[in-house]
């Protein structure tokens, strides 16, 4: 209670599953066998991801891969219970980008549904990526990080 930010003070559950896709090779410092990783086309797999922080319900899988300075570029097909809502609680204390949410909401508010008829909350199913510092949902920026 003494963050301020919209989601309950208690996380239910935060759970990701991942492989490490292509081989390390032995005897290499680790820069070395990173670096020959990423050039044999090295990524990580991400299967399964859950979190469960109220009143946000996600699920996702996909992937991350690395450009050749090891930055990353997180891709994740997810589907969520009261995404819309988190977007905007969190643009309202000034975390995410005005423009970004409002055209998100846009996109997303068009495709949102309830599951069930007496649900509180939207459910949908959006693209999440993280690329060059840029956070983005259905490829619209909504949060850019300082590098």
């Amino acid at each position: 209670g003494l963050i301020n930010y919209p989601l309950t003070s208690q996380i239910r559950r935060i759970y990701a599953n991942f492989n490490l896709m292509g081989s390390l090779t032995d005897g290499d410092s680790l820069l070395l066998a990173a670096e020959n990783w990423l050039h044999a086309g090295g990524f990580v797999e991400i299967p399964s991801v859950i979190v469960s922080w109220s009143p946000l319900l996600l699920v996702g899988r996909g992937d991350i891969t690395f450009n050749e300075k090891f930055s990353p570029k997180l891709q994740l097909q997810t589907s969520s219970k009261a995404m819309l809502d988190l977007l905007n609680d969190l643009q309202e204390k000034s975390f995410l980008e005005r423009k970004g949410v409002f055209v998100a909401n846009i996109l997303l508010g068009a495709k949102a549904y309830k599951l069930h008829e007496d649900d509180k909350y939207l459910t949908l199913t959006t693209p999440i990526t993280y690329r060059d510092n840029k956070l983005a949902i259905e490829n619209i920026t909504v949060k850019t990080l300082a590098p």
